[in-house]
């Protein structure tokens, strides 16, 4: 199997991971919450096979080009928030009801790189910017951010996607950590 098939069989199998989950956490009896806890084992023991084989695969090509897609996606988010203005801050929401949009869609646009096949990053063209101090998020802050992230990325040595998740999990705390806290 490919790279991108073990990922793909990877992903499935912990989003059934969830639904299992789920299912013995409203499991209506012992009996049925038995049955959830031997289906999760099993897809426990799945997941961490799949792992393996995704470290052990030969050929690295994919996740070498997710781990350089993620790259061009921080620095295309450089490049577009400092075409602003001077003095111009970033929303958090980004004219959208939730309150950190904007770090929601900075960690769509990881995950993608990090979760499928790299055909390219988006360019941020939907930016909202403010002067207001309230709800927005200092230019340069983000920028400096986004730098770190850029070399921790490139610290990545023997890159797999198992590694590109783990960054993936990792950046969301941080971002969390350091501009929604």
């Amino acid at each position: 199997m490919t790279e991108l098939e073990l990922l793909e069989l990877l992903i499935k199998s912990e989003r059934e991971l969830q639904m299992i989950l789920l299912d013995i956490h409203f499991a209506q009896d012992d009996k049925e919450k038995q049955a959830a806890f031997f289906r999760k084992n099993e897809i426990d023991d799945k997941i961490d096979l799949l792992k393996i084989e995704l470290r052990d695969s030969k050929d690295k090509t994919e996740s070498h080009n997710s781990k350089q897609g993620v790259i061009n996606q921080l620095n295309h988010y450089i490049e577009q928030i400092n075409l602003a203005r001077p003095g111009a801050r970033l929303t958090r929401n980004q004219s959208m009801i939730l309150e950190n949009m904007l770090f929601g869609y900075i960690s769509m646009d990881i995950y993608r790189q990090v979760s499928e096949k790299s055909f390219g990053a988006n360019i941020p063209a939907y930016l909202h910017y403010t002067y207001d101090e309230k709800d927005s998020i200092s230019i340069s802050e983000l920028t400096e951010f986004l730098r770190s992230e850029i070399r921790i990325v490139r610290e990545i040595e023997d890159v797999d996607y198992v590694k590109l998740m783990t960054y993936f999990i990792n950046f969301k705390k941080r971002v969390h950590d350091k501009f929604m806290n």
